[in-house]
């Protein structure tokens, strides 16, 4: 499993954990919106760090500029990754490429098989997690779902890249 990927499932589970651990703390130790229209609403590092109005804005300027943000890099991560590739496959003779295909092909499948497991295993989690939910509660689960990105099982587990410093699962020659 990538790293990215495994950044994500653990953030998800995280954020999970801590929503359960807020919805069950006592109500009359916390604010509501509705007790306290006046107060602006902060990022969850604006109430963590306790920024006034004017912090937070200046942090969504800084967080949210193209120099953070850079939507060309993942394009250019693969095309460092590619070029990489591509000089290391220059230097193999016929044979060597051979086996270079297969050991790349052993890797795809083995991480195939390794996401299709993660990918029942996180359905099987989400499904014994709904038994356990009222109705109500079943429906805020799945918006909560949707809404970081987890829409069901992966549609296509061939499409499998490292977030960084690694090849995708095809070998690089057959782009």
């Amino acid at each position: 499993m990538s790293n990215l990927k495994l950044a994500i499932v653990l953030g998800f589970a995280l954020m999970f954990i801590a929503g359960l651990a807020v919805g069950r703390s006592p109500a009359d130790n916390r604010e509501t919106p509705a007790m306290s229209p006046q107060r602006p609403q902060h990022s969850w590092l604006g109430n963590q760090l306790h920024l006034s109005a004017e912090q937070e804005k200046q942090m969504k300027a800084i967080w949210s500029s193209t120099a953070v943000t850079r939507p060309d890099l993942p394009k250019q991560f693969h095309e460092c990754d590619k070029d990489r590739d591509q000089a290391i496959l220059d230097l193999l003779t016929p044979e060597q490429r051979q086996q270079f295909d297969r050991i790349q092909l052993d890797h795809k499948d083995r991480v195939e098989q390794l996401n299709s497991e993660r990918s029942q295993s996180m359905r099987d989690a989400e499904d014994q997690t709904r038994q356990i939910l009222s109705e109500d509660q079943r429906k805020k689960y799945d918006d909560i779902l949707k809404a970081h990105g987890h829409h069901g099982p992966p549609r296509n587990a061939m499409v499998h890249r490292r977030a960084r410093g690694g090849s995708e699962t095809e070998p690089a020659h057959r782009d």
